[in-house]
């Protein structure tokens, strides 16, 4: 039942004219007026564009309400003083706070005033220099214990203003019954009724309303659950705009107009009393009323007493149906409030079912189960079998639970808002499978009090990456294959063009030499010159084709003979580059590279040398063979004009670089490893290595 508050004013005046007034408390849910639209110009400006259009909350007193049909409060005078130093005219609206933030976001308007920041909204706006201090606190009935800080709101009726910074800070919490209102006096007046639990507002605009608006039993309870400073909003990327705005708050600052104003509306405080100490004030004021009016009754009472007497039955029936109508009225927003909760956990509900995932709620440190969706039930266990349980249950094994809460641990104490990690589970039949978690860290007082969680099954994605493995390993033994095969191919070519071709056309060549010297005709002579330079010729080019198929020191005498013929014939005579090569391998750690080890490193050094010739530009080309901690290293450096390496290994093909990037690959197959060190204008270093007596892995 509501409870009716008399001022001990109001008892004093009965006593003395003995006429009972019907104390009747304005109706504080009136529709808000439509918006105001003041514009003006700023004096000695330079009209530049459009007007500016500023928005503000039309009824948040004493930041700004209306007062006599007209519009005052600090924001109002604020908003007034920095207009008249902006350099455009400025219009400025005052409407309902969600629609005026709504407004600048679409466009609508250029600023919003008196705004705080918050990790939501820096992603939408960007904001001022600091306009006002603020300071959000717990309201609460008088009498009420149990109700000291942030933590205690759960599963606590909440009165918040709509889309104000206590909403965006308090509805992170989802065990925190939220009802907002678009003017937050209609929460105070639903508190003082017995209709709310609590109401989080700003210190001074909550004292303001209680003093101006007569409501008491009413105090602040603890500390402040957030201080900061409300600014001017402008839409994100609105520098321009952002610059002028703090250059005005600037000038009215220096020239003293900001201190005026916060003097002017200096704060009015509420004196919060107990109930007792009411019942006290009132019972003594309530006898020196009846002593007064017992004697002022003496001298009317036969004039008055049958009016009287009317009037009191009048008034007492008003007051019942007074009384009545606060019940009923208290008894639909019960309703509308438990409807609004039982809406909001349904939502809540089929929100966290439909994503197919399991999403639950921890308390910290003790990592007990609070909240969990029915998606948990994949792991076999309904959700009441585990509220109030630690997690321990459901990890496969304690290491790794043990692995995971050193993770938070370590995630939590740097600060971090977002962690990830993978582990294993069980399931209640045994079955362990692996999960991908997602959780975030709820923080009060910088303290860790909570995590809400998402848990993701990811065994398909699991088998699919160990095939796609054993795929990619299978490709990279058949890219092997193919690359022996390949060197094969290359030495039967080789050998085909030396016992055939070479053979033949050395034949050839003998043959028409010894046709020569039986010639006498000058004329025929010289034709059988040219003939047998050009039998000259196609012999060396074929030579040299057979030495860039493969090469015979390679299967005769070993790796070494290999490189150095190639450096003296390929580089060196071909190319006029100045070649160095040295070997400081032991010939017994050498007999250890098996035959397809040294084929596909010879395969790898005739392509960086080739790149060199072609690419490089250089003058200078040095290979250098030798063992470090068990593993044969070869060198490849030249003094060319360089290169990004990244710009080519990892194209893939695409326009070059897959010479380098099959390279890569095949040391990879060998156990071994592929390194390019280069800049432009620096030269380059390619660095291969495998280790000494293995093949493949």
């Amino acid at each position: 039942m509501s409870r009716l508050r008399f001022r001990p004013q109001s008892l004093i005046l009965i006593g003395i004219i003995l006429v009972v007034v019907p104390v009747r408390a304005q109706d504080a849910s009136k529709k808000p007026p439509p918006r105001i639209v003041e514009q003006s110009q700023a004096s000695g400006g330079t009209v530049s564009g459009r007007p500016l259009v500023f928005v503000a909350n039309h009824m948040l007193p004493p930041m700004t309400y209306l007062q006599e049909g007209r519009r005052v409060g600090i924001v109002v005078d604020l908003a007034e003083a920095i207009k008249r130093q902006m350099n455009r005219p400025v219009n400025i609206e005052y409407m309902d706070w969600s629609r005026a933030q709504q407004f600048v976001f679409d466009g609508k308007a250029d600023a919003v005033l008196h705004i705080n920041p918050s990790e939501e909204r820096n992603k939408r706006f960007d904001f001022s220099d600091a306009l006002l201090e603020s300071q959000f606190s717990i309201f609460i009935e008088h009498d009420s214990e149990d109700i000291y800080g942030p933590k205690a709101l759960r599963g606590q009726r909440v009165g918040v203003l709509n889309k104000g910074l206590c909403f965006n800070l308090l509805s992170r919490d989802p065990l925190i019954n939220l009802v907002t209102f678009p003017e937050i006096l209609p929460g105070f007046v639903s508190l003082s009724r017995g209709g709310l639990d609590a109401v989080v507002m700003d210190r001074q605009v909550g004292t303001f309303l209680l003093a101006e608006n007569n409501i008491s039993g009413i105090r602040i309870t603890g500390n402040p659950i957030d201080r900061s400073a409300s600014a001017i909003a402008v839409k994100k990327g609105n520098t321009d705009l952002l610059v002028a705005i703090n250059r005005a708050l600037a000038q009215i600052r220096n020239n003293g107009t900001y201190e005026e104003i916060l003097a002017k509306w200096e704060p009015k405080e509420v004196v919060f009393q107990t109930r007792e100490q009411s019942r006290r004030q009132a019972k003594i004021l309530y006898t020196i009323g009846a002593v007064a009016a017992t004697a002022f009754a003496a001298v009317l009472l036969f004039i008055v007493w049958t009016r009287s007497l009317k009037r009191k039955v009048n008034e007492r029936t008003a007051e019942l149906e007074s009384i009545n109508a606060s019940l009923e009225a208290e008894v639909a927003e019960r309703i509308k409030a438990e409807n609004s909760l039982r809406d909001s956990r349904d939502f809540l509900k089929n929100l966290t079912d439909s994503m197919g995932d399991v999403v639950f709620s921890v308390k910290m440190p003790e990592r007990e189960i609070e909240w969990i969706n029915d998606r948990f039930q994949i792991l076999g266990y309904r959700p009441e079998e585990c509220i109030g349980k630690g997690t321990e249950f459901f990890y496969a094994h304690k290491s790794d639970y043990l692995a995971v809460g050193e993770k938070l641990t370590q995630a939590i104490a740097s600060g971090q808002d977002v962690i990830y990690t993978e582990t294993d589970l069980k399931r209640k039949n045994g079955e362990i499978f692996p999960v991908e978690a997602t959780l975030t860290p709820y923080r009060i007082d910088n303290q860790v009090v909570s995590l809400t969680g998402i848990l993701r099954d990811v065994s398909l994605r699991k088998s699919t990456e160990a095939k796609l493995l054993e795929y990619q390993r299978r490709l990279k033994a058949l890219a092997s294959q193919l690359t022996l095969a390949e060197e094969t191919e290359r030495r039967r070519i080789a050998t085909d063009l030396h016992d055939d071709v070479c053979q033949s056309l050395a034949l050839l060549r003998i043959q028409v030499s010894a046709a020569r010297k039986k010639i006498v005709a000058p004329g025929l002579i010289a034709q059988l010159d040219d003939i047998l330079e050009t039998l000259q010729q196609t012999l060396q080019n074929t030579r040299h084709l057979m030495a860039d198929l493969s090469s015979a020191s390679m299967n005769e005498i070993g790796l070494s003979a290999a490189i150095s013929e190639l450096l003296e014939e390929t580089v060196a005579k071909r190319h006029n580059i100045a070649t160095e090569f040295s070997d400081d391998l032991d010939d017994n750690r050498r007999k250890l590279l098996e035959d397809k080890v040294r084929a596909i490193l010879f395969r790898n050094i005739r392509e960086l040398v080739t790149n060199v010739v072609k690419h490089s530009r250089a003058k200078k080309l040095a290979v250098r063979i030798e063992e470090i901690d068990n593993r044969l290293r070869i060198t490849v450096a030249d003094d060319g004009i360089g290169f990004n390496p990244e710009n080519l290994i990892h194209k893939n093909g695409q326009e070059g670089g897959y010479g380098l990037f099959s390279i890569e690959e095949r040391m990879s197959d060998l156990g071994g490893t592929f390194e390019i060190v280069s800049k432009p204008d620096t030269g380059s270093k390619a660095v291969l290595t495998v280790p000494i007596g293995k093949g493949r892995r």
